[in-house]
């Protein structure tokens, strides 16, 4: 199974947001957010880039979401719903987890 058919299957239709996912082209359909590139101010006025295909370095940049669907999972995975509720606590534990020593 590919990364972007488990992250769908185990997260994003488990979560349930509605404008969330892999793109299939470079194109991104709204709500989401448009992308603009200024090169640190040498392009002025910046240009829209955000007809581009992320999908080339892998499911983490391919993937887009909008700001509602990001609070909605939020929302989910903090309030228990996604994981245990201890898990979140377990994480903003500092001395948890593999690394404590």
């Amino acid at each position: 199974m590919s990364a972007e058919a488990y992250i769908t299957r185990r997260v994003i239709e488990r979560a349930g947001p509605r404008h969330t996912g892999f793109p299939a082209g470079p194109r991104i359909e709204e709500p989401q957010a448009r992308t603009y590139e200024a090169l640190f101010g040498l392009i002025d006025p910046p240009r829209d880039c955000s007809v581009h295909d992320t999908s080339r370095v892998g499911p983490a940049a391919a993937l887009v979401s909008a700001v509602a669907d990001l609070n909605h999972f939020y929302g989910q995975l903090l309030g228990g719903a996604m994981v245990s509720r201890s898990s979140p606590a377990h994480r903003e534990t500092p001395d948890a987890g593999p690394l404590a020593r």
